[in-house]
C-alpha cells in the first residue's frame, strides 16, 4: 500500500481510493465543493438524504465515482469542526 500526499484539485487525483474528510454541520470548502461538482453533485444529494452527515468516525464507501480520476472514494466523518 503507498500513502501520499497531494496538492491538486482532488478530482483530478488518479488513485484507487481518494479519501477525503467531512465536517458535521458545517458546508464543504473549495475544494470539497468542486470535487462535489465534478461528482454531480453527488455529495451533497448524499448530505441532503442524511447519508454523509459528517459524524466523527462516520465512513462512507463509493465504488462508482465517474467524473473524477480517482477510481473509488472514502469520505470519512470528521465530527464537529470546532473541536
Amino acid at each position: 500500500m503507498e500513502i501520499r500526499l497531494v496538492q491538486s484539485p482532488l478530482a483530478q487525483i488518479d488513485t484507487d481510493w481518494l479519501v477525503i474528510g467531512w465536517f458535521a454541520g458545517v458546508a464543504p470548502g473549495a475544494q470539497i465543493a468542486a470535487l462535489d461538482q465534478a461528482l454531480g453533485g453527488q455529495l451533497s444529494l448524499l448530505a441532503e438524504a442524511g447519508d454523509l452527515q459528517g459524524k466523527l468516525g462516520e465512513i462512507l464507501l463509493d465504488p462508482h465515482v465517474p467524473g473524477i480520476a480517482a477510481r473509488r472514494l472514502c469520505v470519512v466523518g470528521l465530527g464537529p469542526a470546532e473541536k
